[in-house]
């Protein structure tokens, strides 16, 4: 593999790719990805992948984005469907809200595990309202004129800049929205803390400006209604919604984001994406998946799809603890809505009583279990660490999905049986070969 051959030409020159491999880190650390004071840790080694396999993540974004939409549009057309989801009344209620324009699903983030050496892989989780880390993609791919094995490689390499994917998307969709305007004022709107993300917002406001449009980050606590209209706490009128604040914490803030809410349920304002991609960023979907009533929407290929890349999940039981403590490395714990890996338990880093605390914990409580699909595991080293050396990290691709077609990758390493944000996460850049 790639990682083994680099791992040889690092050794050969260890200290000049540490030196280096310290300025990447210096220059990341430095970067806009940190204006909320965030630290980049990173690993030296970036992600190359051929030409052949952007084909076929291509593939795997629009196979799946497919089945999304089939249950995505289901799910708003039959009330038997939708009471497998389970959904409070008023999410079921502005999930069926049509959105005006001609996609279920403008943004996502499909996050799987790919084996390269036999081209297998299976689905981790769906990401849709808050698809992020964008930015951090494209810093890290600037960070590489510092790296020096990047820079003493051969042959010809591509990126692919997900803002720049997501921009054209949501541009191209406001189009087909049937109140559209000529020119529309923007706002990206999330419940904003100084973080990365925010970093991120700036940086979306700052490049749609520079085409020429009217576009502000704003707290959606902040924005209110009236008249018909949605308007931002500087009196900007907005038009057009990039939402990032996911549903969680909308519901989370009931009585504060009425205003927005207020606006969605009229059909006053483009949202990208609306309530509805919730069917597919809530962890039911894992479930639903598989049920007949699902299967029935697919073709034989769909269904194929779905069985063999999807892993097993259902709702954690009480009635099924004696099951789940018979081989406790072969399951993960995750909440049904959460995000950035909170409450998530991975059988294989606990103890057999730690394993079935944490089982009578969620019992019973809003968490699946799910069977652990094998990480691909390879060589890289983190030059930031003191007595920097090589690990094998395991591999995480995160498929980045605009209007249904692929748009770049975020992919992280971390050295352990898991990868938790925040915790042993560690990025890297992606880029394609072209020529081989």
């Amino acid at each position: 593999m790639l990682e083994q051959e680099c791992k040889k030409r690092i050794e050969e020159d260890f200290e000049a790719h540490k030196a280096a491999g310290q300025r990447q880190n210096y220059y990341l650390n430095h970067c806009s990805f940190n204006r909320g004071g965030e630290g980049l840790e990173v690993v030296y080694i970036p992600k190359i992948f051929d030409a052949k396999m952007k084909q076929k993540f291509s593939w795997i974004v629009e196979t799946t984005y497919g089945i999304f939409e089939k249950m995505i549009r289901h799910y708003i057309e039959d009330a038997d469907y939708r009471k497998l989801f389970g959904f409070s009344k008023e999410i079921e209620e502005l999930i069926c809200v049509p959105n005006l324009y001609d996609s279920y699903l403008p943004q996502a983030r499909f996050d799987i595990f790919y084996h390269e050496e036999d081209d297998t892989f299976g689905f981790c989780e769906i990401n849709a309202d808050g698809a992020g880390a964008m930015n951090r993609q494209n810093e890290l791919f600037y960070s590489l004129r510092y790296n020096k094995l990047y820079q003493e490689m051969d042959g010809e390499f591509s990126y692919m800049d997900p803002m720049s994917a997501c921009m054209d998307a949501i541009l191209s969709l406001y189009e087909t929205y049937e109140k559209k305007v000529e020119r529309p004022n923007i706002a990206i709107l999330d419940f904003l803390k100084d973080d990365s993300s925010y970093a991120e917002f700036l940086e979306y406001a700052k490049r749609y400006r520079e085409l020429g449009y009217d576009a502000q980050v704003y707290d959606v606590r902040e924005v209110r209604y009236r008249d018909g209209a949605l308007y931002a706490p500087d009196g900007m009128k907005i038009d057009l919604v990039y939402r990032r604040a996911v549903t969680t914490d909308l519901i989370a803030h009931w009585d504060e984001v009425q205003d927005f809410i207020g606006a969605i349920r009229d059909q006053n304002v483009c949202v990208m994406g609306s309530l509805c991609t919730q069917v597919v960023h809530n962890k039911m979907l894992s479930i639903v998946i598989h049920m007949p009533e699902t299967t029935a929407l697919l073709t034989e290929e769909e269904a194929a799809f779905v069985k063999e890349h999807f892993p097993y999940t259902e709702r954690l039981d009480a009635g099924k603890m004696d099951f789940y403590l018979e081989d406790k490395d072969k399951w993960i714990i995750k909440p049904l809505d959460s995000y950035m890996c909170t409450g998530v338990w991975l059988g294989a880093d606990l103890t057999e009583e730690e394993w079935k605390a944490r089982l009578s914990e969620c019992a019973g409580s809003p968490y699946i279990i799910q069977e652990v699909y094998p990480y691909e595991r390879t060589p890289n080293i983190d030059f930031d660490e003191k007595d920097a050396e090589f690990k094998q990290y395991v591999n995480m691709e995160g498929l980045y999905v605009f209007d249904g077609k692929f748009g770049g990758v975020f992919h992280r390493q971390a050295v352990g049986n898991a990868i938790i944000s925040e915790v042993n996460e560690r990025s890297l850049p992606t880029v394609f070969m072209e020529t081989e």
